[in-house]
């Protein structure tokens, strides 16, 4: 089901189609607003506790990659007690 693969140096794992279809049903559980020096990795550092489920919030905002933001753009998080029962 999990597989990685890079684009332009950034790592990602390829999840497959159904858990991408479960991680686009998550409840949104807040937001968060993109600061200057903001990655997704360390976003989801901010908003998790941990830097790889940066790729779920990359997918609930229709991310390509790890630096797809913008500061001040505004990232819908995903609940994190939902995304902890796709990767068990």
């Amino acid at each position: 089901m999990w597989k990685r693969f890079e684009v332009e140096g950034v790592r990602f794992k390829y999840i497959d189609r159904e858990a991408i279809v479960k991680v686009l049903q998550s409840p949104v559980a807040g937001f968060y607003r993109v600061k200057t020096g903001d990655r997704l990795e360390t976003i989801s550092y901010k908003v998790y506790g941990v830097f790889n489920f940066w790729y779920f919030i990359a997918i609930f905002n229709n991310k390509k990659h790890a630096l797809d933001i913008v500061v001040g753009e505004l990232l819908k998080i995903p609940d994190y007690n939902y995304l902890k029962q796709i990767v068990k």
